[in-house]
């Protein structure tokens, strides 16, 4: 499924209007991809609709990317590349 961190599901369940319950919540496929393409829209808003800014910020954390782009550093983009591969097989 998305992959979302208990923390950041938890904050994005409150943004949402979805009631937390916990881990039981992610263990629920239809809020766990609401939750993950919720997060994935706001991560592209953030970084001005970069996607691959944004899939790398979903895997590494926005806190991280922002920190490398700041510094002026490059990112890890492998993740973002492997998406994109599976993306273009389907």
């Amino acid at each position: 499924m998305m992959q979302i961190m208990p923390e950041v599901a938890q904050d994005l369940a409150r943004q949402m209007g979805i009631e937390w319950m916990g881990d039981r919540t992610l263990f629920n496929p239809h809020l766990n991809v609401k939750m993950g393409v919720y997060y994935l829209s706001e991560l592209l808003k953030y970084f001005d609709h970069d996607l691959s800014t944004a899939v790398t910020a979903y895997n590494y954390g926005p806190t991280y990317v922002r920190g490398l782009l700041d510094r002026k550093e490059q990112l890890p983009l492998g993740y973002y590349k492997s998406v994109l591969s599976t993306y273009h097989t389907l």
